[in-house]
């Protein structure tokens, strides 16, 4: 079966180094320090097909850089790399940045993370972002649930509340004001996210990847019924390399579910790859 994980992360490696002492600190161990290419190889033998590498930059003036290695990347594994792009709120000129990413480099989405990046899903800053990416049928991944917690909770080494932030709440403001975007909430929105898979009846764009979130890592418990019922929304992915256990861990618990191999395949890559517009296989 054709498998795509659709929540990998790929940075520059020195920016790959301060992420991982970051983690180590205030998070997990990570079991795979590993840089691009060695990275690559490593899910390619777990026997996955395509991979969505997605970066953030922490604070502005870094995302025009990112979103060129991001390119290269793409361009030296093109049947195997999905690039997305990414912004940071305040950043000047985004709508050059964005034009840059989908009409220059070609991406099919992009990437934000609400806790790092230090801003809500309602936030007026990101307005250019929603309105470009819906005109243009692009997909936005953003990282707006309130956890998964770490260490320093509420805080998860972020150095405030991001409860402030992030939240269903605020989300579902920014989905209702734009509901033909198509949307990737990860985590299955954790804390939350019996609201997050009860929001997917209301909004057909809205999708959510399972990256971390099922695999019991977490003690968030997992229902079953929300993926036989949801199985042409749900999309796997990992958080690899920034993982504290194997690959495949993920993988597992979702094949403990057995929910029929249409179901598995619909996850496992028909959805995702309906998303980014790639040819069934």
């Amino acid at each position: 079966m054709p498998l795509i994980d659709f929540h990998t992360h790929f940075f520059p490696d020195r920016l790959m180094d301060a992420l991982w002492r970051w983690f180590e600190t205030h998070a997990w161990p990570i079991q795979y320090k590993q840089y691009a290419d060695q990275a690559v190889a490593t899910l390619r033998a777990h026997g996955v097909t395509r991979a969505v590498s997605l970066h953030y930059p922490h604070q502005p003036g870094m995302a025009e850089s990112l979103n060129e290695w991001a390119r290269r990347l793409g361009e030296k594994y093109p049947d195997f790399i999905v690039p997305f792009g990414s912004l940071h709120p305040d950043d000047h000129d985004k709508e050059n940045i964005l034009r840059t990413c989908f009409e220059r480099y070609g991406f099919k989405g992009l990437k934000f993370h609400c806790h790092v990046q230090k801003f809500s899903p309602d936030d007026p800053r990101m307005a250019p972002v929603y309105e470009l990416s819906q005109a243009l049928d692009r997909v936005v991944l953003i990282h707006c649930g309130n956890g998964p917690h770490f260490k320093e909770k509420p805080t998860q080494g972020y150095g405030y509340d991001v409860t402030a932030l992030s939240g269903a709440d605020r989300f579902e403001k920014v989905i209702r004001k734009y509901p033909k975007l198509r949307f990737v909430v990860p985590h299955l929105g954790f804390e939350e996210m019996d609201r997050f898979v009860g929001m997917l009846k209301d909004y057909p764009n809205l999708h959510l990847d399972t990256t971390m979130a099922i695999g019991g890592f977490f003690p968030n418990p997992v229902k079953r019924g929300w993926f036989s019922e949801n199985a042409d929304r749900l999309i796997f992915g990992t958080d690899f390399p920034n993982i504290p256990y194997p690959w495949d861990r993920e993988l597992k618990a979702l094949r403990a579910l057995e929910l029929g191999p249409q179901a598995e395949a619909q996850i496992l890559h028909d959805n995702a790859a309906g998303l980014l517009g790639l040819a069934s296989k």
